[in-house]
């Protein structure tokens, strides 16, 4: 059985599919870092069994998520031209057949879901800044601007500091946001000028 990891609410509700087929499992699990509603995950959690052609299997599936509201579902993750496959189909609606008597959901996340703009570009940002917390005094300028005047657009962060700043600005915005102290509309917009912030 795989690690429970416990998730801090997060700013944003973004999934991340990676570019090469071979890190699908590993780069999903940080697609829950960023989603207000997990509030913990465990990959490769035990399984169940389903049947199908007169003949139980058994099955682990990716994930399993446990949301704010204790609702748990189960995550298979695999890539689009696999699902295409008619056993494949019958397999996984058996599935979730069994998921469902179990009083679970299951789904299927596949790259097609996430690899639109601007979704993949603005969580690959937010993943390198995830880390990056530093509590200067500009860091904790642009938070206080942000909670005073939300919601408020980037443009306008930034038009209140010198352009000398404007990269910090960017920088500590991005951070805040990676951390969940600041909420954006990043499924809907690149991170840039015309995204909407609000605390």
């Amino acid at each position: 059985m795989g690690a429970v990891h416990v998730i801090p609410p997060a700013a944003v509700e973004v999934i991340f599919w990676p570019s090469s087929g071979g890190e699908f499992h590993t780069q999903r699990r940080r697609a829950f870092e960023y989603s207000p509603q997990v509030k913990s995950f465990i990959a490769q959690p035990i399984g169940f069994t389903y049947s199908i052609h007169g003949k139980t299997n058994p099955y682990t599936p990716d994930f399993k998520v446990i949301n704010n509201n204790q609702k748990i579902a189960f995550i298979e993750v695999k890539p689009h031209s696999k699902t295409l496959h008619p056993e494949f189909v019958q397999k996984f609606q058996a599935k979730k057949e069994a998921a469902c008597q179990l009083g679970f959901e299951l789904s299927l996340v596949t790259e097609l879901q996430i690899r639109k703009y601007p979704v993949l570009n603005n969580f690959k940002l937010l993943h390198r800044y995830a880390g990056f917390q530093s509590h200067c005094e500009l860091y904790d300028s642009v938070y206080g601007l942000v909670k005073r005047h939300s919601p408020i657009f980037v443009h306008e962060i930034c038009a209140l500091y010198e352009i000398s700043f404007r990269p910090r600005v960017i920088r500590s915005l991005v951070s805040l946001i990676a951390s969940g102290k600041l909420k954006a509309n990043i499924l809907e917009k690149e991170i840039g000028d015309d995204l909407l912030l609000w605390a």
